[in-house]
């Protein structure tokens, strides 16, 4: 009897053990998000902009009131640094990923406070905090050298992307 119960809570606690544990990243969306963020620390520090921040990958982004974000948001950033990336938006594609790390590292340095419960999205009127880390974001792009396919997101958000066309540009949704 007792080896019974031993064999049932050893299972148990196997199964918290692999619930509890963080996804693997097969991928290794993570180190390339981070290397985005390197990449970028010496064209925000060009525009004055000098902070510390942590990335990590959520797939449920919620916010400090236990609110769920909508399924659009790909990231969110706190002004104390913490950037959160939805990796089933992010993570397929590496010029969207790099826009987006660019765009929550704005926040960041712009000291956004509310940027927990925004990110990136793909709505047709930003609010002013959504266009600033834009502008920033894409300025840092810019100062870095990174290729016109990444930069341009940010540009089509702010309603410049040459074609006469305003908002985003028309994103995939994912899977």
């Amino acid at each position: 009897m007792k080896t019974a119960q031993g064999l049932v809570l050893a299972c148990l606690c196997a199964l918290l053990a692999a619930c509890a544990s963080v996804p693997e990243d097969p991928n290794g969306c993570l180190p390339r998000m981070k290397k985005f963020a390197q990449a970028l620390e010496p064209g925000f520090a060009a525009l004055g902009y000098t902070f510390s921040y942590s990335i990590a990958l959520e797939e449920n982004l919620y916010s400090n009131r236990g609110f769920p974000s909508p399924p659009q948001v790909m990231g969110d950033a706190v002004s104390s640094g913490r950037i959160r990336l939805r990796p089933s938006r992010v993570c397929g594609d590496d010029r969207l990923g790099f826009a987006v790390v660019a765009h929550e590292m704005a926040h960041v340095a712009l000291r956004h406070y509310n940027s927990e419960t925004t990110g990136i999205t793909l709505e047709w009127a930003p609010a002013k905090e959504e266009l600033e880390a834009d502008d920033l974001g894409l300025r840092a792009l810019r100062k870095i050298g990174a290729s016109p396919r990444v930069w341009k997101l940010l540009e089509c958000r702010l309603g410049q992307c040459g074609e006469g066309r305003l908002g985003p540009p028309r994103l995939r949704p994912p899977g």
